[in-house]
C-alpha cells in the first residue's frame, strides 16, 4: 500500500545545522568592533546559556518571538557584563547574532543539497509533505 503523505523531521534531516552558540555569540562581538579573548569570552558564554537554558525551555513553549528576542537580549548583557564588555552594545552584538544565523549566507542553517530535489520529485510523484518536527 502506497503511503498519502511522506513527512520529514527537519533539523539534520532537511537542514543541515551549525549552531555553535558561543563562536556565534563571539563574532558578533567583534563584528560590533569589540575587543575580547575568544577563548575566555566564549567559555563564560557557554557557561552563562548553560545556567539560563532552563527558562529559555520554559520560555520557548510560549511561541512568542518578542519574549525570545528579550531572553537573547539579557542572556548577551549578562554575558558582556562579566566579560568586562560594554553592556550598551548588547543590541548590536544581538543584531549580529542575527544576521549570522538568519541572514543571506547564512551557514548556521543550511539546506542539505538532496532537500530540494528530493521533496520536488516526492511532490511530482503525488506524495503529500509535511515536516513534522520538535525543532524551534
Amino acid at each position: 500500500m502506497r503511503p498519502d503523505v511522506v513527512t520529514f523531521d527537519c533539523a539534520q534531516t532537511l537542514v543541515k545545522v551549525d549552531w555553535q552558540p558561543a563562536a556565534i555569540a563571539v563574532e558578533s562581538a567583534m563584528r560590533a568592533g569589540l575587543t575580547l579573548d575568544r577563548q575566555v569570552a566564549g567559555e563564560l558564554y557557554a557557561r552563562r546559556l548553560q545556567t539560563m537554558w532552563p527558562e529559555f525551555m520554559h520560555l520557548n513553549l510560549r511561541r512568542d518571538a518578542d519574549v525570545l528576542a528579550e531572553f537573547w537580549l539579557r542572556l548577551t548583557q549578562e554575558w558582556m557584563q562579566q566579560a568586562g564588555l560594554p553592556v550598551e552594545k548588547a543590541s548590536e552584538v544581538v543584531g549580529h547574532a542575527n544576521e549570522i544565523l538568519f541572514g543571506d549566507g547564512s551557514k548556521v542553517f543550511v539546506l542539505y543539497e538532496d532537500t530540494v530535489p528530493c521533496l520536488e520529485r516526492l511532490k511530482r510523484a503525488g506524495y503529500r509533505l509535511a515536516v513534522v518536527s520538535n525543532w524551534d
